[in-house]
């Protein structure tokens, strides 16, 4: 049973492909939406079930599956002699939670996952090299998440009982560079600076409350600078603009 369908690599939506990636629990493949009745190509599939439930794709087609475990997988996105996906290159312990989406920078130096409570951020980019974890294993270099939640005064001040944060996607600047991360709970978006963030200062962000319930939050193709969010009974689109 497929859960979840990406483009075959990020910015497609701007120039376009015939090709998607798909994954079920415990496989992953990509499909060629001009071919039928038999559209896989590429298949990865695993004896055991890594239980996955999201993923994303970078400029350079390369792929991050999350799963039920809190775990990232990373893969390099290129088939095997066999015509068959090759295994992930790196295996990224998060910190425990299901991963309900996750997300990468365009380079594929950076990974947003999202959960209910709070979101994880992991560098990984090797040091010294352009090499990420997609084309290398990280080894013993594997990054510390970062772990992004509100404030407790944020808590209080909004007078919140529990959060559950809508899939994160990242912003961009007029540079076309990502500059924020964008999610939501309730009726609050909230923005956390990027930049902030790969300096170690996790609580750089911002909110906005609106008077409806967030379903989810977007960033449009070729609208580097703003946010849509769909609401119960209206759309609503914010600039998004880097300090």
């Amino acid at each position: 049973q497929m859960h979840n369908v990406m483009p075959s690599y990020k910015g497609a939506e701007k120039r376009g492909t015939q090709h998607l990636v798909g994954h079920s629990s415990r496989a992953f493949f990509k499909l060629d939406t001009k071919v039928g009745p038999r559209p896989r190509q590429h298949t990865l599939t695993y004896a055991s079930n890594p239980q996955f439930t999201c993923g994303a794709t970078t400029e350079d087609e390369e792929i991050v599956l999350g799963n039920k475990m809190g775990e990232f997988r990373l893969y390099d996105g290129k088939p095997n002699r066999d015509g068959k996906y090759k295994i992930a290159k790196t295996l990224v312990s998060g910190l425990g939670d299901p991963l309900t989406a996750v997300t990468a920078t365009r380079d594929g130096h950076w990974i947003v996952g999202t959960t209910d409570h709070y979101l994880v951020v992991l560098p990984v980019k090797l040091r010294d090299s352009d090499k990420t974890g997609f084309q290398k294993s990280l080894g013993k270099l594997k990054p510390r998440p970062y772990k992004l939640s509100l404030k407790n005064e944020d808590w209080i001040r909004y007078k919140l009982t529990d959060v559950c944060f809508t899939p994160a996607h990242f912003s961009y600047g007029a540079d076309g560079e990502e500059n924020g991360i964008i999610t939501s709970t309730g009726s609050m978006a909230v923005i956390w600076n990027f930049m902030s963030v790969k300096q170690g200062r996790l609580d750089d962000y911002k909110t906005k409350v609106l008077e409806d319930f967030i379903m989810a939050t977007q960033v449009p193709v070729d609208m580097n600078q703003a946010v849509v969010m769909t609401m119960q009974h209206s759309v609503a689109c914010e600039r998004t603009v880097s300090k």
